[in-house]
């Protein structure tokens, strides 16, 4: 029932990942997939449903774009 963030200090290779999320006894995996953002068309983000949860491309201040994801659908709990 916590929240959590995890901001990166690199972005994330491109491909399927495995995230493991530890604490207090609680132990929950999920995969996500890394992909490069498509160009922004129609405004400065764009959301889009994935099967980890949400996926936010959006436009920075510099004009390059960043991912958020969130994550709302986690593997079984051990």
């Amino acid at each position: 029932a916590g929240r959590f963030a995890l901001a990166l200090d690199e972005p994330l290779s491109v491909g399927d990942h495995q995230l493991a999320l530890n604490g207090a006894g609680l132990h929950t995996e999920t995969r996500v997939s890394i992909s490069p953002a498509e160009p922004l068309r129609q405004g400065p983000f764009r959301a889009q449903l994935t099967p980890s949860g949400w996926r936010i491309d959006w436009m920075t201040p510099g004009g390059g774009a960043q991912t958020t994801l969130l994550i709302d659908s986690p593997g079984p709990v051990r």
